[in-house]
């Protein structure tokens, strides 16, 4: 008997111990996909605000380039009405870049190193989303034919950008819930075994126990993770148990897999009220 308990003891351990090391993985591996689409995001803004910079450089180059225009005409010269003005388009006969302006020349140096700069994020998602597509592509053999097209490949960069989002967002909203949950009852158990073991009151049926409430701890972190949104920063004026601080979902499921009996005890409690309000209205009518 004495045997297997230990054995039992040592899977449990070393089951705790891997879904330590799992969970931190994961968690390192989301806030990481978090950080580079945060990066996307803030590049992308970049880009729009430059965009805007570079239309309204334009506008005023054109209105120089009319005002120019029709100077020559007052003056008799013959006069051509102004083309469209286009930044960053014009090469010269050995194909470098040509610029008008040294206004022109700024914003399109800018607009490169965006360009680089979102390049380099987009490899960086690519290549952190790598472990992903191998997985998946245990259920899906279907490999992209290579294409040199444009509009194509914009396509599949944005599939890729959506693919790493839809992955952050289920791994880090459910999955981790469930596994912090995990963790917080076996937290709780070892921590209780230690106790026992101080005071030789360790009996078989611990092991058991401790399987079941690894069980409760899941179950709750896996509810925390469905239906209960990470909350944003808390007011100032509140102040409670834990101060100003918002607790995300991952540490909500830690905290109630760790007190998941009282979860639970509270739970029942709020149940039984509940209905029992309910009975005592539909006698009273």
């Amino acid at each position: 008997m004495a045997i297997n308990f230990n054995r039992r003891m040592l899977w449990l351990v070393l089951f705790l111990l891997g879904s330590l090391t799992l969970t931190c993985a994961l968690s390192w591996h989301v806030a990481a996909g978090n950080v580079i689409l945060e990066h996307l995001d803030a590049v992308r803004t970049s880009t729009t605000a430059l965009r805007a910079e570079i239309s309204t450089a334009e506008l005023k180059y054109a209105a120089d380039e009319r005002a120019r225009l029709m100077a020559a005409e007052a003056k008799g010269r013959l006069a051509r009405d102004p083309e469209p003005v286009r930044f960053c388009t014009l090469a010269g006969p050995d194909g470098k870049p040509r610029y008008r302006t040294t206004e022109e020349y700024q914003v399109c140096q800018r607009a490169d190193a965006l360009r680089e700069e979102r390049r380099a994020v987009r490899l960086n998602l690519r290549e952190w989303l790598a472990p992903w597509r191998s997985f998946y592509g245990l259920f899906h053999d279907a490999e992209p034919v290579p294409t040199t097209d444009p509009e194509e490949l914009n396509v599949r960069r944005r599939g890729t950008e959506e693919m790493a989002r839809i992955v952050t967002l289920v791994v880090g909203t459910s999955f981790l819930p469930l596994a912090y949950g995990v963790l917080g009852a076996g937290a709780a158990v070892v921590r209780r075994l230690w106790e026992r073991m101080r005071e030789s009151m360790l009996s078989p049926r611990d092991s058991t126990l401790a399987l079941l409430q690894l069980a409760l701890g899941g179950t709750i972190g896996a509810c925390i993770g469905l239906f209960i949104s990470p909350s944003g920063a808390a007011p100032g004026e509140s102040k409670g148990l834990l101060d100003a601080w918002a607790l995300s979902g991952s540490a909500l499921s830690f905290i109630a897999g760790f007190g998941v009996e009282g979860v639970f005890q509270a739970l029942e409690n709020f149940v039984q009220r509940l209905f029992r309000t309910d009975e005592s209205k539909r006698r009273r009518d």
